[in-house]
């Protein structure tokens, strides 16, 4: 392709291309308007690249056009990039996980906890369902931390505070679909408990072994600090992080990816399981259970995220 000449021209008030040894551009044509306005420079399109009204000013460099990107979708090697139309989230999906055919929607959950009703055993916006262990409570906001749900064991040793969506075994999400989750969460106590955070096909198994299929932060007395977890139901991987385990708010991201899962905490990357990666559907939630005798474990939640790139 020859080089591309914009010049502009003032009796029709737009740009002309001189020399442009392409089918996508008329010699002496005007180039569109939305050209015209100077919102997409020079820098921004590339010699292969095919103008089009559905390419939003200015957002899309030269990178993301191509010959395959005329209907504004994405090819395999650009699948970790800004689709035209916004749909897919920045940088979280593979492109074994898309089908440019298709287009790509994006399921966004949250919950900030400020709704709920405990007497019904529902908490939240999205109605978490909390079983065994003490008394649910609805803690004073605070600083950062706008809705708050608290829950706790009883004093009985070995007892279990569960929350989750829907039941502790329901199977609410596949476990190998690329899902992308945030938890912040409180623990009150750091010993003579087991606590988890994240899917699991049994949220009231304290089990802390490979029987159990699911992905997450564990801690178990006498770890220092949390550790990160895949297992399948026969086998487990379980990594150390180098954050230890505190009754501070923590920020727990579980990222299952093409290859396995990433884990980051407090927004810090810890590591990736690439091994005993479960492959059922899994329920969604937290368990503690308390160790001790004559005492209960408490925690508190402020904020659930769940994102998830479908395409239907």
């Amino acid at each position: 392709m020859a080089e591309l000449v914009l010049i502009y021209d003032s009796v029709t008030g737009g740009f002309i291309s001189k020399q442009a040894g392409s089918t996508h551009i008329a010699n002496n044509a005007i180039i569109s308007a939305l050209i015209a306005s100077g919102a997409i420079g020079g820098a921004h399109l590339a010699a292969a690249a095919i103008l089009s009204a559905n390419i939003a000013s200015g957002h899309i460099g030269s990178s993301h056009l191509g010959f395959a990107m005329a209907a504004g979708l994405l090819s395999g090697d650009h699948s970790t990039l800004v689709h035209t139309s916004g749909q897919i989230a920045s940088g979280g999906v593979g492109s074994v996980h898309l089908n440019p055919a298709l287009p790509v929607l994006t399921a966004d959950v949250v919950d900030e906890f400020l709704g709920g009703n405990p007497t019904t055993f529902e908490i939240g916006e999205l109605g978490w369902r909390f079983l065994n262990g003490g008394a649910i409570s609805a803690p004073l906001p605070e600083d950062n931390h706008p809705g708050l749900y608290g829950h706790q064991t009883s004093t009985t040793q070995n007892t279990i505070a569960q929350l989750f969506l829907e039941g502790n075994t329901a199977a609410r999400i596949l476990a190998s679909a690329p899902w992308d989750f945030t938890f912040i969460i409180r623990p009150m106590e750091t010993t003579n408990l087991h606590f988890w955070v994240g899917p699991s096909a049994n949220l009231g198994n304290g089990a802390p072994d490979a029987t159990v299929a699911r992905y997450g932060f564990e801690f178990l007395s006498g770890d220092g600090s949390w550790q990160t977890v895949c297992a399948d139901g026969a086998t487990q991987s379980r990594l150390a992080t180098s954050s230890p385990f505190t009754s501070g708010w923590t920020k727990l991201r579980m990222l299952r990816t093409v290859s396995g899962v990433d884990f980051y905490l407090n927004d810090a990357f810890q590591n990736s399981i690439l091994s005993s990666l479960p492959t059922s559907a899994l329920g969604i939630g937290i368990m503690e259970r308390n160790l001790g005798s004559l005492e209960n474990r408490r925690y508190l939640i402020d904020f659930f995220r769940g994102t998830l790139n479908v395409q239907r």
